[in-house]
């Protein structure tokens, strides 16, 4: 498939410079998903952490441990999982907006 002009000076208008950016927030979602060689994902060790706790409160009938390790263990789930949605939300807004300027495929050209 060949790009017209009209096709380039749409492409023109993105900044290439935000497909590195968009580089970066996959880096952050990484950092919060990725394997580290043998050892999980901290989210994931958080919330197996979080399952022991609750686990141990609702069915075992413990009392509620000393209350901060719930409370502090669920704040950090969720920061992490907020830190990934933002990143991926701010990926696809990037490669969207790269997507938009580019010409309709032609299938018959594949």
């Amino acid at each position: 498939m060949k790009l017209t002009d009209d096709d380039r000076e749409k492409l023109r208008e993105f900044e290439t410079e935000d497909l590195l950016l968009a580089v970066d927030h996959l880096d952050e979602m990484r950092g919060e998903l990725a394997d580290h060689g043998i050892r999980p994902p901290a989210i994931r060790m958080k919330l197996l952490e979080l399952h022991q706790i609750a686990f141990d409160v609702i069915k075992r009938g413990h009392q509620f441990p000393d209350g901060m390790d719930m409370i502090e263990t669920t704040d950090e789930i969720l920061e992490s999982i907020e830190n990934i949605i933002d990143n991926a939300e701010k990926l696809q807004s990037v490669i969207s907006d790269f997507q938009q300027l580019l010409p309709e495929p032609d299938y018959d050209d594949f």
